[in-house]
C-alpha cells in the first residue's frame, strides 16, 4: 500500500512552532491568573501567615554580612495588622536625613538589632520617633537592623553612622541572643567578626566570604521572587507554616536574663560548628557545662569591649554615648566604666507588652512607648540633652 508523501518540513516546523506558542501562551495566562488570585487574596486577608518582616528588604553586604536595601518598601500582615517596612535612601528603616546636621538640631543616633529596627511596629509609633516629642528640636535617627550583633552595629557606625555627625549615640543592646558577635555566621549566613588580640579589637572574615555562591543566588532570586509576586509569597508562607509545626527559632529572645540567652545549647553549637559530619561526638554534661562557661564569658568580655569600643570612637566623633540594655552584667561594666547605663528590665516584664503571634518575643506598640518614656527620662536626668531641647515641664516624673 502507498503512503502519502512526507509533509515538507517547513510545514512540520510551523506546526510545532504554532504548538509551542500556544502552550507558552497558556502557561503565560495561567501564571497572569494565578498573580491576580494571590493579589487579590493577600488583599482580602486581614492576617497572612508572612514573615515578620519580609526579607525582601535586605541584601547582601560584603562589609557587615547583610544590610537593608536602600529604597526598599514591604508590607507584612502576620500581627493582624499591615505594617510597613520603608528603608530610606541611605539604608535604614526612617526618613532621609541631610548628612549636615541642621542649626540648631541636637541629632540622637540609635543602633541596634531588631528591637531597635522595629519588628511588627509602625515607624511612627516606634520608640525612636516617640522619643523625639519628648524634646524640642531633636532628631532621632533610627539605625537598628534585623538580626544585628553588637560588632555589626559598631560597625554600621563607623560605615554609616558618624557620617550623620551625632550629638548622641544611643546603643540599645536587650540581648545577646545566638551569642552572634562571636561567630562568623548565624542562621546559615555570613558575617564579619571581631577577636581580640592583645586587647585590640581585629576584624576578620571582611570582606565576608563564607557565603557559597549557591546559596546567595537561591536568597537573591527568593527575594526577587517575594518582591513582585504574591502568588510566590502566599505560596512559599503556606509551605513554611505547614512544614514548621512548632517554632524553634531562638533569635531575637527577650531573656529575663543573660543566662538564659545563651543556654547550653548555644555553646555545644558553638563548639561543633566548625567539625565535619560525623565527627561530632555527643558531649558529656560537665564538658557541656564547662564549654557554656566558657562561651558566656566569652560572650560577656566581647560583648564589653565592643560596646566600649562604641563609647570610645563616639567620643573620638565628637558626641556622647548611652547604653541601653536588658543585660545585667553589661549595665554593671558599662557603670564602672563610667558610660551612662540604663537597665531597662522591670519596666518590660509584662506579657502583655510582647508582640501577639510573635515566638521570638519583640517588644509590641505599648512596649515601645515605655521605652521611649525611660530613654527619654534616663537622657534627661543624666544630662546628655542640652537644656534648650528639653521643654518646660521638665524631666518626666
Amino acid at each position: 500500500m502507498a503512503h502519502p508523501p512526507d509533509a515538507p518540513k517547513p510545514k512540520r516546523r510551523m506546526a510545532t512552532l504554532r504548538r509551542l506558542f500556544f502552550i507558552g501562551l497558556y502557561l503565560l495566562g495561567l501564571l497572569v491568573f494565578l498573580e491576580l488570585a494571590g493579589r487579590l487574596t493577600w488583599l482580602c486577608l486581614d492576617k497572612t501567615w508572612g514573615l515578620l518582616v519580609p526579607q525582601e528588604i535586605s541584601r547582601f553586604d560584603d562589609a557587615l554580612g547583610w544590610s537593608l536595601t536602600p529604597g526598599a518598601r514591604a508590607v507584612s500582615k502576620s500581627t493582624g495588622q499591615p505594617i510597613e517596612y520603608a528603608i530610606n535612601t541611605a539604608g535604614f528603616r526612617d526618613r532621609d536625613f541631610p548628612r549636615e546636621k541642621p542649626a540648631g538640631v541636637f541629632r540622637i543616633l540609635v543602633v541596634g538589632d531588631s528591637h531597635a529596627f522595629g519588628f511588627g511596629v509602625p515607624l511612627d509609633k516606634h520608640f525612636t520617633k516617640l522619643l523625639e516629642g519628648y524634646f524640642t528640636g531633636v532628631e532621632v535617627m533610627n539605625l537598628g537592623v534585623s538580626g544585628y550583633g553588637v560588632d555589626q552595629e559598631l560597625l554600621f557606625l563607623r560605615d554609616t553612622g558618624f557620617a550623620y555627625h551625632p550629638d548622641l549615640v544611643v546603643a540599645y543592646v536587650p540581648h545577646y541572643a545566638d551569642s552572634r558577635h562571636v561567630r562568623d555566621k548565624v542562621w546559615g549566613m555570613g558575617k564579619p567578626r571581631f577577636l581580640l588580640e592583645n586587647g585590640a579589637l581585629v576584624l576578620t572574615n571582611s570582606p565576608v566570604a563564607n557565603n557559597s555562591l549557591l546559596y546567595r543566588l537561591l536568597i537573591d532570586a527568593d527575594r526577587f521572587a517575594s518582591s513582585w509576586s504574591k502568588a510566590y509569597l502566599l505560596l512559599r508562607d503556606a509551605v513554611i507554616h505547614f512544614s514548621v509545626q512548632k517554632d524553634q527559632v531562638k533569635a531575637e529572645t527577650l531573656p529575663d536574663d543573660l543566662a538564659r540567652s545563651v543556654g547550653n545549647g548555644a555553646a555545644t553549637t558553638a563548639a561543633t560548628a566548625d567539625k565535619p559530619a560525623g565527627e561530632t561526638a555527643p558531649v558529656a554534661p560537665d564538658a557541656a557545662a564547662a564549654e557554656a562557661e566558657a562561651l558566656l564569658a566569652e560572650v560577656n568580655r566581647m560583648g564589653e569591649t565592643i560596646v566600649f569600643a562604641m563609647n570610645d570612637e563616639s567620643e573620638a566623633h565628637g558626641a556622647k554615648f548611652a547604653l541601653v540594655t536588658r543585660i545585667g552584667v553589661l549595665a554593671v561594666a558599662a557603670y564602672n566604666r563610667g558610660i551612662p547605663a540604663l537597665y531597662l528590665f522591670d519596666p518590660l516584664q509584662n506579657p502583655r507588652l510582647i508582640l501577639a503571634g510573635d515566638p521570638t518575643r519583640h517588644p509590641n506598640e505599648p512596649a515601645s512607648g515605655i521605652i521611649a518614656w525611660e530613654i527619654a527620662r534616663f537622657l534627661m536626668a543624666n544630662g546628655l540633652v542640652p537644656a534648650p531641647h528639653i521643654p518646660q515641664h521638665g524631666i518626666p516624673k
